[in-house]
């Protein structure tokens, strides 16, 4: 690459390489992002208090103007300066040192930004002005690539031309290679990310017409964060040898509520304000702690930049952390960010303690430490894992701890717990399983289940074999009652003799009865008692046995609905495989239903003890899976 000093010509002249342009301009910067970033570079290092961009769209045609008011170029500045590859600005030119004559530090230091704008752009005009001397002129891209000889000449629209107008520069962006339509709001986010200017003075503005100007300054970027915990350097620096104030590091690493969006994680890096290296772990993986999900931060690492031996990439999009020189930046970094996770596990479980506290008038740690040992280290390990799941809010943490607090009041939840604990299953998500299905109710009834499907199962089986009612369904009865009726909870008595019944009902009469025997007597819900007569399951009643059942009803009817008792309901059963069809059966049984005395079918008992029981049957199942 050839540089030339074109002080004292009448034209403005640009020689290069053809190269240059290509891989330096073209190749390296194809999104708009970093190409705006540069010219805002360049107003920074002008000392501009303000930026302009002016997006514009016409049919189709797509035009971008950067406007500044900082202090302009002259004629000779424009090619001794803006003209040159490739000048390093902070050793050459009239600045004190690095700096701007307002103080600021250079951003620029390659000479190479203004190539980014051939990234995007066919054609540019640049319209300065500075000591009320305004020069403009044009360069086109196809005619500097169309150039053999490496000299190309911009088009001079004005020269030295004396004007009222505040110093300042503006550079239109013709013929836009962009085919999208412009997204202010992603375009503000983008570049909001690019700079850390520690300047209250200096501010970016966005505008398109028909819409509302959009404003960047150095607070932008925590716009789209909303933190939770913050840490500043370098006081929260925990490196034994001050590594932060030795190099005059500053910044913060903070942490969000929700879960950050990926392009929003990790720590960005800034000299000078600019971005030297785009947020990531520095060598931690991203995946090996629920923190990083919620961890943002940046720091001004300007010594980086201060350096004789250039330690970043040409186009600024990371650091050559292959170099030796940047190692133990990289320790500390990795450092710093195991820190902050370890105590942010600890701020945020106290946080949602604190509010979980408020909200249950408890405080779960302490109802922890009440349990007794056996269950105490458990109940924390569940405590933890509800503290730390993503996605649960003090109000659904709060309900859950609530639920837990309950299900470890049964022993048979421990058990459960114990062996979740062991199986590494999510014992959160299993927690809202138990809520939502009642799942440690039926725990506790699990036993009881699991041997009343057997009863049914049996059941069924007897009435397959027709088996004789006595010995064998009576006895089975004798043990299950509950198939009879769930509300029959207490059997008085089984083969109950009247001459039995009435001599226990009234000691102190004399009472002549028929030694007859009643199968069962049962009590049951509210103030009845049930007679229960069993037959075969292949038997067929007759009016005979219906008769019996009525005249069984009505002695118990008599003796006890007169009596000091406060069971004065009287109901009967007959099981039996169904009745006979012979003349005045279903007149009977219609008149005794009347008096709730009923023919129930073995059929129907196993379908009613089926429903009745069939949550305990589901719930079963859903163990045994």
């Amino acid at each position: 690459m050839v540089i030339e000093n074109a002080i004292n010509q009448k034209e403005l002249i640009l020689k290069f390489d053809l190269r240059t342009i290509e891989h330096l301009g073209i190749q390296m910067y194809k999104t708009l992002p970093p190409v705006l970033a540069e010219l805002i570079s360049n107003s920074y290092d002008a000392d501009a208090s303000w930026v302009n961009i002016e997006f514009i769209e016409n049919k189709g045609s797509k035009q971008i103007i950067v406007s500044d008011d900082g202090h302009g170029m002259n004629f000779e500045e424009i090619n001794e300066s803006f003209l040159v590859i490739g000048k390093n600005r902070r050793k050459d030119n009239k600045y004190t040192g690095d700096q701007s004559p307002k103080g600021r530090k250079v951003t620029g230091r390659k000479g190479l930004g203004k190539l980014a704008i051939f990234g995007i752009a066919n054609e540019i005009q640049i319209e300065t002005v500075k000591d009320n001397v305004k020069n403009i002129f044009n360069m086109n891209l196809k005619d500097i690539l169309n150039s053999k000889t490496g000299v190309y000449y911009p088009q001079k629209i004005c020269e030295n031309e004396n004007v009222c107008q505040s110093s300042g520069t503006k550079i239109i962006l013709n013929e836009i290679k962009r085919k999208n339509a412009f997204n202010l709001e992603e375009i503000r986010a983008s570049i909001a990310k690019r700079f850390a200017f520690d300047d209250s003075n200096f501010h970016i503005q966005l505008n398109e017409i028909g819409q509302t100007p959009l404003i960047i300054n150095s607070n932008t970027k925590w716009d789209y964060i909303s933190h939770q915990f913050v840490w500043e350097f370098p006081e929260n620096d925990l490196s034994e040898e001050n590594f932060a104030i030795n190099n005059n590091i500053k910044g913060r690493i903070l942490t969000t509520k929700n879960p950050l969006q990926e392009d929003q994680r990790g720590i960005f890096l800034y000299a000078r304000g600019k971005l030297v290296n785009p947020n990531e772990f520095y060598g931690l993986k991203a995946t090996s702690s629920l923190a990083y999900n919620y961890m943002t931060g940046v720091f001004n690492i300007d010594y980086i930049d201060e350096q004789d031996i250039d330690l970043i990439t040409t186009n600024r999009d990371g650091l050559i952390w292959e170099r030796e020189e940047l190692q133990p930046l990289k320790n500390w970094l990795k450092e710093q960010i195991q820190n902050i996770e370890k105590q942010w596990s600890l701020k945020r479980k106290e946080l949602k303690e604190e509010k979980i506290t408020e909200i249950t008038g408890y405080s779960p740690s302490e109802w922890v430490e009440s349990l007794p040992s056996r269950k105490r280290k458990l109940a924390s390990k569940w405590l933890d894992n509800i503290y730390n799941e993503k996605g649960i809010d003090e109000d659904k943490a709060s309900n859950l701890i609530n639920h837990l607090q309950l299900c470890f009041q049964f022993d048979t939840f421990d058990d459960l717990a114990a062996d979740l604990d062991n199986s590494g299953l999510d014992e959160v998500k299993v927690l809202e399983l138990f809520k939502e299905w009642r799942i440690v109710e039926a725990q506790e009834f699990y036993n009881l289940s699991k041997g009343r499907i057997k009863a049914i199962e049996k059941l069924q089986q007897f009435i397959n074999e027709d088996a004789r009612e006595v010995p064998t369904i009576h006895n089975f009865i004798k043990e299950f009652p509950w198939l009879l009726d769930p509300r029959m909870t207490i059997i008085k008595k089984d083969e109950v003799y009247f001459s039995t019944l009435l001599k226990e009902q009234f000691p102190d009469q004399k009472l002549e009865e028929p030694n007859r025997r009643l199968d069962f007597l049962c009590v049951g819900f509210n103030d009845t008692f049930y007679v229960v007569e069993l037959k075969r399951p292949s038997c067929r009643v007759s009016k005979e046995e219906l008769d019996q059942l009525l005249e069984y009803c009505e002695f118990v009817r008599e003796k006890f609905g007169t009596s000091d008792t406060s069971y004065s309901q009287v109901s009967g059963y007959i099981i039996a495989g169904g009745h006979a069809t012979a003349r005045g059966v279903d007149t009977r049984l219609k008149q005794m239903q009347a008096d709730r005395m009923y023919l129930k079918t073995y059929p129907e008992l196993l379908s009613l003890a089926i429903a009745y029981h069939r949550d305990f049957m589901e719930k079963h199942k859903e163990f045994k899976e």
